[in-house]
């Protein structure tokens, strides 16, 4: 907003462009910025209302991962990390180190989830990996009916 001056003989007052008295121009700011805010503040409690049904859903699919027969406290652990985390790639290193086990210990673990069809199974160069698929949530409430 370009602003002038203009000088009288009593006082100088500021006017916009148009030859308007400022004021107008601070009214017409004023109303922006409060239809700015209000902008802002819809889009938050949107955000909000979209953050509490995403964890809503993550919360529920781990208690499903948890209630899940046949699992090892290590498997409902890289469930809930896989959840969290979807397209995340393991190995049976990372799977062993992060729990503390031997490489066939993290390689019977990992490979019952590929074959629960909980995890994809790959191949990046000769390294086996298995990575957490987007709708792992889904899968876990179809498995959840499955007896193992």
């Amino acid at each position: 907003m370009r602003l002038a001056r203009l000088q009288s003989s009593r006082s100088t007052r500021l006017v916009d462009v148009h030859g308007e008295p400022f004021s107008y121009s601070l009214v017409a700011l004023t109303y922006f910025l409060i239809h700015q805010l209000e902008v802002l503040r819809r889009a938050f409690e949107e955000l909000a209302i979209y953050v509490d049904e995403t964890l809503e859903r993550m919360q529920a699919a781990e208690r499903i991962a948890g209630g899940l027969p046949g699992l090892n406290h290590r498997q409902r652990a890289l469930l809930g990390h896989a959840l969290r985390h979807p397209g995340h790639r393991y190995t049976y290193r990372s799977h062993g180190t992060s729990h503390g086990v031997v490489l066939q210990t993290a390689r019977t673990d990992l490979l019952d989830l590929e074959s629960l069809g909980l995890l994809d199974g790959g191949v990046e160069g000769r390294r086996r990996v298995f990575i957490s698929p987007d709708d792992l949530g889904a899968r876990l409430r179809a498995t959840n009916s499955v007896e193992f």
